[in-house]
């Protein structure tokens, strides 16, 4: 699989994968107690770890399959 980042993806990290995750995580999260809507910037920072870790944990930063897929079921 390409990607325009590697994995694992840390607080840093940037590309258009990662404005898709974020997109991805506000679809997902909307409405949750406590969540923010990110900023869709591609880039990782400490609300985009949060909020992934929310989601599904630490795989959908760890793992590019687990990431894509997530991003893929959210329609991003």
């Amino acid at each position: 699989v390409n990607s325009d980042v590697k994995f694992p993806l840390g607080d840093g990290s940037r590309g258009e994968l990662v404005k898709r995750l974020q997109r991805a995580l506000n679809t997902d999260l909307d409405g949750c107690d406590g969540f923010t809507k990110l900023v869709v910037d591609g880039i990782v920072g400490p609300k985009t770890i949060a909020a992934a870790k929310l989601a599904v944990g630490t795989q959908l930063l760890t793992d590019e399959t687990t990431c894509r897929n997530y991003i893929a079921n959210m329609g991003c």
